[in-house]
């Protein structure tokens, strides 16, 4: 049975994922790479996007922390490095004027593939949701948990993944009556707030690296 740790757990990765993915957001990017392919082809992109994107978030949290602590980094630094990526990436989306990117799209469109990029890099899998997923497993390995209690916490991390997921997998399935029904005014108002929430998790990441080196030097 799930404590209150695991559901915690749970919130956090969901709602930290969701907030910097940002579904809503990166579905005008989907709707206009996709929307010249039939409708049985972008399904199977979609399929394949959601696929990759659970494979890679799972393994960042579960893995990631394993990779960074075998090259010596220590666990203030990654709270630290990943609050200033998610910040600045916050940052941008808050302060960037909105804008068409028609020559990028065209460019896009002539690839073979476009499913890895850019619809899973970096459009569901970017750089800012990268440090999160490395910060939100750092919060399991800092716990020395035994071999259960990890089994228990890949349990969660897969099922609250999933959810983000499933999210990203609908929003995108339906960018096309979303887009409709939001408009683009709508669109950049759930991108800015989106952004906003992003940078407040960054700086709570960030404060959270600092004070582990405050108290580190007492």
């Amino acid at each position: 049975m799930l404590t209150n740790e695991y559901l915690q757990f749970f919130v956090s990765v969901y709602i930290t994922l969701i907030v910097i993915i940002n579904p809503i957001g990166m579905a005008s990017f989907y709707h206009e790479i996709t929307k010249n392919y039939p409708r049985d082809e972008q399904l199977i992109i979609l399929r394949d996007v959601a696929i990759y994107s659970f494979s890679m978030y799972f393994g960042f949290i579960i893995f990631g922390s394993v990779i960074l602590n075998f090259f010596g980094i220590k666990t203030p630094f990654i709270h630290i490095a990943g609050g200033l990526m998610l910040s600045y990436y916050a940052w941008k989306m808050i302060n960037e004027e909105t804008r068409d990117n028609d020559l990028d799209m065209k460019k896009l469109k002539k690839r073979d593939s476009i499913t890895f990029v850019p619809l899973v890099m970096p459009i569901t899998v970017g750089a800012g949701s990268m440090a999160a997923a490395l910060s939100l497993g750092q919060k399991i390995a800092d716990k020395d948990l035994g071999i259960l209690a990890l089994l228990n916490y890949s349990l969660v991390v897969a099922v609250s993944v999933s959810l983000v997921i499933a999210t990203v997998y609908i929003t995108y399935r339906n960018a096309n009556i979303i887009l409709k029904y939001l408009g683009k005014r709508g669109t950049i108002v759930i991108q800015k707030i989106s952004a906003f929430l992003l940078f407040c998790i960054g700086l709570q990441v960030l404060w959270r690296g600092v004070e582990a080196l405050i108290k580190g030097l007492r």
